[in-house]
């Protein structure tokens, strides 16, 4: 939901890519694929999860994190400077019920508007 709101949001200002330590799924969640589509008329449909290692993470200037344990991996991590990292904490709504992916697309959308981009 991040990379499909962010992209919306923000358009091509800012390279988006979205990633995390543990994908291990194989696409968005139907709930937030629902979501998306109703509030936001963004298709995520075909979203593929990626390890963060697979989208190089040194070549950003800042990484957003959504969620405090994998802000306190990539802290950890020699290849990230501390620096780089904002952690934005969102409930993460896998496996919760559709309102729950709601609430969350909401903060996620909150965060990326009150981004100083």
């Amino acid at each position: 939901m991040a990379e499909g709101l962010a992209k919306k949001i923000l358009g091509t200002k800012v390279r988006i890519e979205s990633a995390g330590i543990y994908p291990a799924f194989q696409g968005a969640a139907e709930p937030a694929v629902e979501i998306m589509r109703d509030l936001y008329e963004v298709d995520i449909s075909s979203h593929v999860p990626r390890h963060i290692d697979d989208v190089f993470p040194q070549r950003f200037e800042r990484i957003i994190v959504l969620d405090a344990v994998v802000h306190d991996f990539l802290e950890k991590r020699d290849m990230i400077p501390a620096e780089k990292l904002v952690l934005r904490p969102v409930i993460d709504p896998f496996g919760r019920d559709r309102e729950t992916y709601r609430r969350s697309a909401l903060e996620i959308q909150y965060i990326i508007e009150n981004l100083d981009c």
